[in-house]
């Protein structure tokens, strides 16, 4: 990398210029901590003081921590950079991995292409969460990913400074995502190789390139660069924190989202919910009553309640404002108010893998809605809807369904041409809901559906 050259000086303007370096910030301005006197930063890991002097240069308080006095690399080098162009800032020297400072110490923990080097990084991570604040951001930029044993040996057999200083490391995704959750940490953003200029700088981002997991785990050799952004909770994320009782990693929640009956709730890695949305369970047992899959997205002030069992498929997609529901409330007594009436019970809405539900469609009663279909807008679905089907209309009627024959998506004429399609499908087969589910998950290239969708809540 260009940082780290004899020419202190213009490594440090020339990181502060850097692409990379103001994107990073980008996102913790977005994440509410935009540069600020008041903001306090430690740069765990400064080797030359790179992005100590770029950070405090913006406006931040920032303490530069490095275990290494090295005269390149080291706090040597950073000393010789305290004051260039006016900027000012602190620097520690640490011993190991260790951290000397008080609990709730920092806003902001700048981690850069340092986490792959430590040995524990859950113990790690831990340690930094007592140090940040409240609600405090912690960011580890460019860390090593690897996702098999010979891409292992293949890193430390040709990386070019691990056989000098013994101190490289690399770990496999799950890992660090595991280590950022038993520190308890909320992640905010994970970055993976090509969707940012924080891991593919110097290069620019090619928006043409989505990152190929299954393509990457194939590999023998290399390791790709990911990035995350993580929230210490504050007490607003603590009651959150508790919602769901059953829940996978990298879920995102909205502001301002109501869950009622968290456990009787599951939901699945990489689900989004977004702002305004209400989860509800009627009945609050020991029974699981709503299952949501993984990478689903519940858009903006969706509703979805059960008083019997609810269940959205993996990578389903819900736009703004749908209702999906499996209870009425009863109105039988015109004598009662029909609020104490109670709710119909033991009903079941299953809503199957990949559907597209569109904004302010209804889904209620008591039925299925296959896999592979599609629900226009202000759509009203009552009855069960056949796989690889779109409808549209109140009630919501078949207009397309899908040939596995001609292998096209075809115009619903009549009756007589639904039954023409069910029949094909009846005699060349159609992928079961646990076969279709693998092919989605070989062709998937996404593990978790970006925060940004949803709005600004929080992940957990």
């Amino acid at each position: 990398m260009p940082h780290k050259t004899p020419n202190f000086a213009e490594n440090a303007r020339r990181f502060f210029l850097s692409a990379e370096f103001h994107e990073a910030v980008r996102i913790l301005t977005e994440l509410g901590k935009k540069p600020d006197k008041s903001i306090r930063v430690l740069d765990f890991g400064c080797g030359n003081g790179v992005a100590s002097y770029a950070l405090a240069r913006l406006g931040y308080s920032v303490v530069g921590v490095d275990s290494s006095l090295g005269e390149i690399a080291g706090l040597n080098a950073a000393k010789k950079i305290k004051g260039l162009d006016g900027v000012h800032f602190e620097l520690v020297h640490s011993t190991g991995e260790k951290i000397d400072f008080p609990e709730n110490s920092f806003d902001i923990v700048w981690i850069r292409e340092v986490l792959h080097h430590i040995k524990n990084i859950s113990d790690f991570l831990m340690e930094i969460k007592r140090i940040l604040k409240p609600g405090g951001i912690l960011c580890c930029l460019r860390e090593v990913v690897i996702w098999n044993e010979d891409q292992r040996k293949h890193f430390f057999a040709t990386h070019p400074f691990n056989h000098i200083t013994k101190d490289e490391g690399c770990y496999y995704l799950e890992e660090y995502l595991s280590a950022f959750k038993n520190a308890g940490f909320l992640l905010e953003k994970i970055l993976d190789p090509h969707v940012s200029i924080i891991n593919t700088y110097p290069q620019p981002v090619n928006s043409g390139v989505i990152f190929d997991e299954n393509r990457a785990k194939q590999r023998q050799q290399g390791y790709d660069l990911f990035s995350f952004f993580a929230r210490k909770p504050s007490k607003a994320d603590i009651q959150f924190q508790t919602l769901p009782k059953y829940h996978g990693s990298s879920i995102t929640i909205g502001k301002d989202v109501q869950i009622i009956g968290s456990k009787n709730i599951q939901i699945g890695d990489g689900t989004c919910i977004g702002d305004n949305a209400w989860l509800n369970v009627c009945i609050r047992d020991e029974k699981l009553r709503m299952k949501i899959g993984r990478c689903v997205l519940i858009g903006r002030q969706s509703v979805i309640s059960t008083a019997g069992y609810l269940e959205i498929g993996d990578y389903s997609l819900l736009a703004p404002r749908v209702f999906v529901s499996d209870a009425d409330h009863i109105y039988t007594d015109i004598y009662q108010p029909v609020i104490q009436q109670g709710t119909t019970e033991n009903r079941s809405v299953i809503i199957e893998e990949n559907c597209w539900l569109g904004m302010q469609s209804v889904i209620t009663g008591n039925l299925t809605v296959g896999r592979g279909s599609v629900v226009a807008a202000n759509a009203v679905v009552t009855k069960d809807i056949p796989p690889f089907t779109v409808v549209a209309g109140v009630p919501a009627k078949i207009i397309r369904m899908y040939n596995f024959l001609t292998r096209r998506w075809e115009r619903i004429i009549d009756e007589a041409h639904i039954e023409k399609i069910l029949k094909i499908r009846e005699n060349i087969g159609i992928p079961s809901r646990a076969e279709y589910r693998q092919i989605l998950e070989k062709n998937a290239r996404i593990r978790y559906i970006a925060p940004i969708v949803v709005g600004k809540g929080f992940t957990i």
